[in-house]
């Protein structure tokens, strides 16, 4: 997915602020298991 995102954008303009946008999915999605625009972020370490 983010090979496909760099090449896409590598030739195509893309306003920053939906590059922005699909690279908080794409964190939410990856790092935080969140698959929903309205799910927040979870921290992976608690008492931290």
């Amino acid at each position: 997915m983010l090979s496909l995102l760099w090449h896409v954008t590598a030739v195509t303009p893309v306003p920053p602020t939906m590059v922005r946008e699909w690279q908080s999915m794409l964190n939410r999605f990856i790092l935080g298991r969140k698959t929903l625009p309205t799910d927040r972020a979870q921290a992976t370490t608690r008492g931290v």
